[in-house]
């Protein structure tokens, strides 16, 4: 039993359709040779008749509407004939109704609704012209029947299409999301990128001004003019890795005007400042072996804190924050912790999570944002300081 109701499974529609339509007329059948008229089952007329009342079934999710016509015109035919319809053949036409109401459109389901409520006079006067079994009680009854079988059906019909409208709006919702995240992330790319158009402006700045000087000392002081070119040489590797990362961000094809040096790590008091007058009480605490980092990976560090408090100023509620940078031997760690709500940040979705990402995978870098235990958020992001080379 447990493999034949699998094998039912694997089958699909399909196959329920065809075990429907052979049990309907499997029981049809076994009726025609039961009192009170057994001569019916004797008839290879009304066997032929029951059977495409029945068997048509099988198809009736292909074919909703011709299976409708061919199950009742053969009901009706068997009746008009003399034959009494036992109620497996009744049923065989409720279902194709049914059916109708469900899978067709629903100019052919009204137009099934209205043959069923002409015809159905029609076949209990030729019932009651040949049999005499007709009650008065029959008509509102089977009337109750078929309209049922077609609200039931009709109403599957409009579920099934809320549901597919309901799919495709998941689709394009889905669709949208995707696209404001490419247009987020690709907005935040050419920032990143202008940015580091700046930093390399400002290298390549520093480079000519050290090898000038370095070229009218190089004779009267030459360890001076040799700390100048190895400086050279530190800001023009910096500025190399910097122009690598800057070739692979979108650029938005646009010039704007060289804007002045951005801020780096030195200028966090400043931040943390401007963030406590907003009425947060922030902490900065700086641990570790501070040293001179690229300007560009300097500059990567600031934003991500700077997003991070954005996001705790606008959207956490919170009282308080701290913020952590850590120099360790072979990266920089910078934290961002708040007591404010974690349904509130922890959305990761035009919060600046984006902008955060971005700068951090740039180097090379991870981000991890979650929620503290019992209340907070906490954004840490580790900057390998191998992505300076």
């Amino acid at each position: 039993m447990i493999r034949s109701a699998s094998a039912w499974r694997r089958a699909g529609p399909a196959g329920l359709d065809f075990g429907l339509a052979a049990l309907i007329a499997g029981a049809a059948l076994v009726l025609l040779w039961l009192p009170p008229a057994p001569r019916s089952g004797s008839s290879p007329v009304s066997l032929v008749l029951v059977l495409a009342a029945t068997l048509p079934l099988v198809r009736r999710r292909q074919h909703p509407y011709p299976v409708f016509v061919i199950v009742g015109m053969a009901a009706l035919a068997h009746v008009a004939l003399g034959y009494q319809n036992d109620f497996p053949v009744t049923f065989g036409v409720l279902v194709a109704l049914f059916t109708v109401a469900q899978y067709s459109p629903r100019r052919l389901a009204w137009i099934a609704a209205a043959q069923v409520a002409l015809l159905l006079p029609v076949n209990f006067g030729l019932d009651w012209s040949h049999q005499h079994q007709v009650v008065l009680s029959d008509i509102p009854f089977n009337y109750g029947l078929f309209v049922s079988a077609w609200v039931l059906g009709d109403d599957l019909r409009q579920r099934r299409l809320r549901l597919r409208e309901l799919q495709a709006r998941a689709v394009r919702m889905e669709e949208e999301h995707a696209e404001r995240l490419r247009r987020a992330r690709d907005l935040e790319r050419v920032r990143i990128s202008r940015e580091l158009h700046d930093v390399i402006a400002h290298s390549v700045t520093v480079m000519v001004v050290q090898a000038g000087g370095a070229r009218r000392i190089a004779r009267q002081q030459p360890g001076q003019a040799e700390r100048a070119l190895e400086e050279i040489e530190r800001v023009g590797r910096a500025a190399m890795s910097d122009t690598r990362r800057l070739l692979g961000l979108t650029r938005d094809g646009g010039e704007g005007p060289i804007e002045p040096p951005q801020p780096r790590l030195a200028d966090l008091p400043q931040l943390v400042e401007r963030t406590r007058g907003t009425g947060i009480e922030v902490e900065l605490s700086i641990s570790g072996e501070q040293r001179q980092l690229p300007e560009g990976l300097e500059l990567s560090a600031y934003r991500i804190i700077q997003e991070s408090l954005t996001n705790v100023i606008k959207h956490s509620g919170a009282r308080s924050a701290r913020v952590v940078v850590d120099f360790l031997a072979d990266e920089l760690r910078v934290e961002v912790t708040d007591d404010g709500s974690q349904a509130a940040t922890g959305d990761g979705m035009g919060h600046g999570l984006i902008g955060i990402r971005e700068r951090a995978e740039l180097y090379g870098g991870t981000v991890v944002a979650r929620a503290t235990e019992g209340r907070g958020w906490r954004v840490t992001a580790r900057l390998p300081l191998g992505a300076e080379a």
